[in-house]
């Protein structure tokens, strides 16, 4: 061989060899030196309540060095059931909505979530009844962003047909059966059909009665007593005053939004959403559900967890300090249809002519609210209610002292 050959011979061993080692350590690190500058930090967030994903787009716009990935589920119950499914496969995402209903406490002792660390920080002036049903075993495993409240919204046009002079507040459900009965009588005296159904209430059914559960103590009455009482209630709803269908939870939204019923007792976070929906096709307004009275209001809370052991765990924990902020809160009631959990934004709010005049259903529960601790049978307690009311409204001759006998030891 040449001397040139010898030469070229070693300069290409060397060079191969140097392609190898570098492939080789690249391959290790998963990325090469210029990807270092330009590698985002991807977050998957899991929501139920749609809102959400504006003010996720925002904290997105302003931190491009993070890839963010949000996913709508239909429900709490499907995402939770999910949720459960995604853990044991190791596949769930950083971030994840939580409600105040149920799971906390569940996830915790699975070792599922991490607990709220000093970069996400539980908003220094907050409303007392937020944290609460967050917080187990001493430490808060979840920051608060949203709190809704049980409201009853009614059909302004179908309203005219009852003759009533103005809307009042009904003390009760007894009191909106009767009414409702009554108005329906006249409507059919003047051969009207006015409306196909007085009333419709969604999947909340639950935190519905437990709101009247939480009401009735002023009652003084035994738990077994006040119970059957509530029962009764509502299965007068369907038998007696016949306001209410039987079994309509799943159509309920669209049952008001079509425009045939006069009440939808429900969430108050639903007022984005019929505001989409419902478009100018017949005006609307909202009312306090009719809870008899009481001086506490237990209020649906929207909440966002970290998953524990997974990757980006400080992009995800900036990422819901954000809807926790000053800035992401003033946006929250808008967006979503949440109260704010920040006292200071929401006294902003109620200086607010125009957003105090639209919301002050919600302003006035605020001094209300008071929230339950998480429990270990509190999803057990929800499907519980659940089945029991959905059999109230099938059964016509109910007992309802056994069925308040097979409820009560899962009611708080």
């Amino acid at each position: 061989m040449t001397k040139n050959g010898v030469v070229w011979a070693a300069l290409l061993v060397i060079i191969t060899v140097t392609v190898i080692v570098y492939s080789n350590y690249f391959t290790e690190v998963k990325r090469v030196p210029e990807q270092y500058d330009t590698e985002k930090e991807k977050l998957v967030c899991w929501i139920y309540t749609d809102g959400w994903s504006d003010l996720l787009a925002a904290y997105q716009e302003t931190h491009p060095g993070v890839e963010l990935e949000v996913r709508v589920f239909p429900s709490y119950k499907e995402l939770y059931t999910e949720l459960l499914a995604a853990l044991s496969i190791q596949t769930a995402p950083q971030i994840v909505e939580l409600d105040s209903s149920y799971g906390l406490s569940e996830l915790v002792s699975m070792q599922a979530l991490a607990p709220v660390s000093g970069n996400a920080l539980l908003p220094g002036e907050t409303l007392p009844a937020a944290a609460k049903p967050f917080t187990y075993g001493g430490r808060l495993w979840a920051v608060p962003a949203g709190v809704s409240v049980p409201v009853m919204f009614y059909n302004k046009d179908l309203m005219k047909w009852t003759g009533a002079d103005k809307i009042i507040d009904f003390s009760s459900l007894e009191e909106l059966g009767f009414k409702t009965k009554a108005w329906k009588a006249g409507l059919t005296a003047r051969n009207s059909a006015g409306w196909e159904q007085a009333l419709v209430m969604d999947d909340s059914k639950p935190f519905i009665l437990l709101n009247l559960w939480e009401q009735s103590r002023q009652s003084g009455l035994p738990g077994n007593q006040r119970l059957e009482q509530l029962l009764r209630v509502w299965s007068g709803l369907v038998f007696d005053s016949k306001a209410m269908k039987p079994l309509r939870s799943q159509l309920a939204p669209s049952d008001f939004i079509s425009g045939k019923t006069l009440f939808y007792m429900t969430n108050s976070n639903m007022i984005p959403w019929l505001d989409h929906y419902i478009a100018g096709k017949f005006a609307y307004g909202m009312l306090p559900a009719p809870l008899a009275g009481g001086n506490v209001l237990l209020p649906h809370i929207s909440s966002f967890g970290i998953v524990a052991g997974r990757k980006a765990a400080g992009a995800a924990e900036d990422a819901v300090n954000y809807l926790a902020s000053s800035e992401a809160q003033a946006k929250v009631l808008e967006a979503t249809g949440y109260l704010p959990v920040r006292t200071q934004t929401i006294e902003a709010i109620s200086r607010n002519y125009a957003l105090n005049r639209k919301y002050s259903v919600l302003l006035g529960a605020v001094g209300k609210l008071e929230s339950l601790e998480p429990s270990a049978d509190a999803r057990l307690r929800w499907e519980r209610i659940t089945l029991i009311l959905n059999h109230l409204e099938m059964d016509q001759k109910a007992d309802f002292r056994a069925y308040a006998a097979q409820l009560l030891p899962y009611m708080p």
